[in-house]
């Protein structure tokens, strides 16, 4: 059952010189029907023109911005980003002029409000209306129509955000201040019951004229008729609602797929090579164990990542392929064939990396680490079974099983990870970021450089006790000093000591820039040895005085 709504209004122009805007767009069919509906009401401060070209660029501007936005951010990101690009927007091509905004976006089965200024909002239900957002004007008996807060007031505005769940027959109701001011605490958002939502609309507006309302009034309501399921939400475009795969076997046909070889098999999922024969192309298939497809916590592991894979494009990054609708029967999902292999399999084969080769393995998963991080997730789960080379030498980042997203309310429930790579902190219960990304980026590294891992193998369900780390060059004298530095800031117990950030660690990188984390040093270590050559140093210097000086009388 898709989203369906109901939308009236009412408004005229007044001495305001008709500088109210409203937008509203609920697409039915195509990519955007999945982004919900946006309704949105600005008012423009004073009556000159200029004024309502801006209120008409931030409702459209809204409404751009909201449907243009990825779908993996989460709608209060989303409004935030937005009303901060409409605020500099209007400072930069609409200087001189301010103006109120109040929208809302449904999306799924929420509302979600984004409100600066001084037209209001309400939710009618059941009879009983409540009002959903604060005048930003000044608290005193003279100031009451002056703004505080508005677009294109200051250099940057803080909206007022809030989300709510909908109910079937929701009404909200958004009125300018030419309707609300006249009709103060009347409770006549109440007329937004019953079916005549049309009729009721330009009713309030006429009770504003006959009392001598004479600003600039418009009024928008919009009803609830029918909310999406849940189950049509959760992960659409996935095979959500598919059966898993019993027991692929090599030779068989799956969906027009022929099964060639399993490529791995793991605990939650087998990956195979398989020809795409409707195609004509080699594909990885990743197939769930029909375990794994009926736990839940595991199911939606897999789903997030076809989810992810689909939204979520970069040349660093190994995509999900889109099928054509219908196609699949079962639960997997299909990806570009890559030759190569994991960087596992080639520090198994090939043994440590050199600088130069790990430096160009972090250059090339890192802008794919940061598209990801652009759009609102977190990989999560960094380390060399999840990075691939491919025949021409480039490096790629995979598997998002464990991927956490801005757009759903949390990812996996337990850890995220594999323990031998994850952030001290992450196993206190810390939610996962950018910078526990970069103490995985910096074990990843250390792997790679000296086949060990920085803290050993840490058995799943414990808590590991985090020491000193030994340099890269402990264990492999050919790495320089300066990556010795970056390695271990990367790997530093202390959040706070680390890389605050991925472009800071590229910095670096690039630079080959010595971090600020000390290096053991066998003379530190021992602070007589320290002391006697401060001595000698300091006898030597008198000696020299005093031969310098017996020189001078001579």
């Amino acid at each position: 059952m898709p989203l369906r709504l109901g939308f009236w209004h009412a408004g005229s122009a007044g001495k305001g010189g008709g500088n109210d805007r409203w937008f509203f767009s609920a697409p039915e069919e195509g990519p955007l029907a999945a982004r919900g509906a946006v309704v949105a009401l600005s008012d423009a401060a004073g009556a000159d023109p200029g004024g309502g070209a801006l209120a008409d660029a931030l409702v459209r501007g809204f409404a751009s911005g909201w449907f243009s936005s990825p779908e993996t951010w989460s709608p209060a990101r989303s409004l935030e980003t937005i009303c901060t690009e409409l605020n500099q927007d209007a400072r930069q091509r609409h200087s001189g002029f301010v103006a109120t905004l109040t929208a809302a976006v449904v999306h799924g089965r929420h509302l979600h409000l984004a409100h600066v200024g001084d037209c209001r909002a309400w939710l009618v239900r059941g009879g009983k209306s409540r009002r959903l957002t604060q005048d930003h004007t000044w608290d005193h008996p003279d100031l009451r129509a002056a703004l505080h807060r508005a677009f294109g007031l200051d250099e940057s505005v803080r909206p007022d955000l809030l989300a709510l769940e909908l109910a079937e027959g929701d009404v909200l109701v958004v009125a300018s201040d030419g309707i609300h001011k006249e009709l103060e605490d009347e409770g006549w958002e109440g007329m937004a019951l019953g079916t005549d939502l049309d009729g009721k609309c330009g009713q309030v507006l006429r009770e504003v004229r006959r009392r001598g309302g004479d600003d600039d009034a418009t009024l928008l309501a919009l009803r609830v008729e029918e909310l999406p399921s849940p189950e049509e939400l959760r992960f659409a475009d996935t095979g959500v609602a598919l059966d898993p795969v019993d027991d692929p076997t090599a030779g068989a046909d799956l969906d027009g797929f022929r099964l060639v070889r399993r490529i791995s098999r793991g605990r939650c999922s087998q990956v195979w090579l398989a020809d795409d024969r409707a195609g004509e192309r080699k594909v990885v298939l990743k197939i769930p164990e029909p375990a794994a497809a009926r736990d839940p916590e595991m199911r939606e592991e897999f789903l997030r990542e076809e989810w992810i894979g689909r939204r979520v494009r970069h040349p660093g990054l190994v995509p999900v392929l889109d099928l054509e609708p219908g196609r699949r029967t079962r639960l997997y999902f299909a990806m570009p064939y890559v030759p190569g292999a994991s960087l596992r399999q080639i520090l198994e084969r090939e043994g440590v990396l050199d600088a130069f080769e790990a430096k160009r393995m972090f250059q090339e998963i890192l802008p794919a680490l940061l598209a990801l991080h652009r759009q609102g997730v977190l990989h999560r789960d960094l380390k060399p079974d999840n990075i691939l080379r491919d025949e021409r030498g480039r490096y790629l980042l995979c598997d998002l099983g464990v991927a956490r997203v801005d757009a759903m309310e949390a990812g996996s429930g337990r850890a995220p990870g594999t323990p031998s790579y994850m952030a001290p902190e992450l196993f206190d219960g810390a939610p996962a970021d950018e910078v526990a990304e970069i103490f995985g980026l910096g074990a990843t590294l250390y792997e790679c450089l000296t086949r060990r891992l920085p803290h050993g193998e840490i058995e799943p369900f414990v808590r590991p006790r985090f020491g000193a780390v030994s340099p890269p060059s402990r264990w492999s004298p050919q790495v320089p000093q300066w990556l010795d530095g970056i390695v271990l800031k990367a790997l530093e117990t202390e959040r706070s000591r680390r890389f605050q950030a991925l472009s800071e660690l590229a910095h670096a990188m690039d630079r080959q820039e010595l971090a600020q984390t000390p290096l053991p040093s066998p003379v530190a270590k021992d602070g007589r040895l320290l002391l006697l050559w401060a001595l000698l140093a300091t006898l030597v210097a008198l000696f020299e005085a005093l031969y310098l000086a017996a020189r001078a009388k001579q």
